[in-house]
């Protein structure tokens, strides 16, 4: 992750440097100022919605420049440690929204988190959104294929609103507990969990998937 990282926010790092030696042809110093640290966090769809999240970042980047220099700044590996925080923190926030989210739809945490899991394997560009043959290959992990794709497709454009073709995760969520109350089922039941050992002398001690695999080739 730390090599991937490092890779897409090098050309982003080059480019501020760039951007001010343009302005300042005498300007040698291999460091970003905060203000262009701010720049970076806006391009990289990283900056602060609200006045927490301001206060959050500058407590973030004060604790990556760890020698005080004043005016602070951030070479490039403290840049780099800095973004990786940042996205750390964004994600621990978001996981939390998306269980208070699912928390409304009666979901438990361990069924938020197992449905994001779904979801990510899914999509893997990491978009934060899957269109409807996402959402089937999703189902399909879920082990229901046995809900026709017309209905499928017609829980997927009821929460498709602006028929961008693409729900996120929290409409993934809404589809779901849609389905669940149609069929009269929860995908994974309170408390269970879809990459638990199945129940049974058939399945015991695999995986759904690996069990489902092994049926099939028997």
């Amino acid at each position: 992750v730390s090599g991937r990282l490092r890779e897409e926010l090098r050309p982003v790092f080059d480019r501020m440097l760039r951007r001010r030696k343009r302005l300042n042809n005498s300007y040698s110093e291999e460091a970003v100022s905060v203000l262009e640290v701010s720049q970076a966090l806006e391009e990289l769809q990283l900056g602060p919605r609200q006045r927490d999240d301001q206060a959050k970042i500058y407590e973030l980047l004060n604790e990556v420049n760890e020698f005080g220099f004043q005016p602070l700044t951030l070479d490039f590996e403290s840049f780099v440690r800095f973004v990786r925080q940042v996205k750390e923190w964004q994600a621990m926030r978001h996981r939390a929204e998306d269980r208070g989210y699912g928390a409304n739809l009666n979901l438990d945490e361990r069924q938020v988190d197992e449905y994001r899991v779904i979801f990510d394997i899914i999509d893997v560009h990491g978009n934060g959104e899957l269109d409807l043959t996402g959402v089937k290959r999703a189902y399909g992990l879920l082990q229901q294929k046995s809900l026709p794709f017309e209905e499928l497709r017609r829980f997927f454009e009821t929460l498709d609103l602006d028929s961008s073709g693409s729900i996120s995760f929290r409409e993934f969520l809404h589809m779901t507990n849609l389905v669940a109350k149609q069929h009269r089922y929860r995908a994974v039941p309170a408390g269970s969990s879809i990459f638990s050992p199945r129940r049974g002398s058939a399945g015991r001690g695999m995986s759904p998937f690996l069990s489902r695999r092994s049926s099939e080739n028997a």
